[in-house]
């Protein structure tokens, strides 16, 4: 079996000392079954420029945060 998997992130680190966090997980398997969650926890303000104009507007919320 093959699994494809995808993840977001609030930003990625430029060195060691910055941290980001996990925004969602997307896995899809190669007989079409998927799983995708979205981090209920997650803080915005940590999100970079990016995220908040292109990934935070996809996200659906509700049954699909954890």
């Amino acid at each position: 079996m093959n699994l494809f998997f995808d993840c977001e992130f609030t930003s990625l680190p430029h060195d060691c000392q910055e941290s980001s966090a996990l925004v969602s997980i997307g896995i899809i398997a190669d007989d079409g079954r998927t799983f995708y969650v979205e981090n209920a926890d997650m803080q915005e303000e940590l999100c970079d420029g990016f995220v908040r104009h292109q990934v935070l507007p996809l996200l659906t919320s509700g049954d699909m945060c954890m």
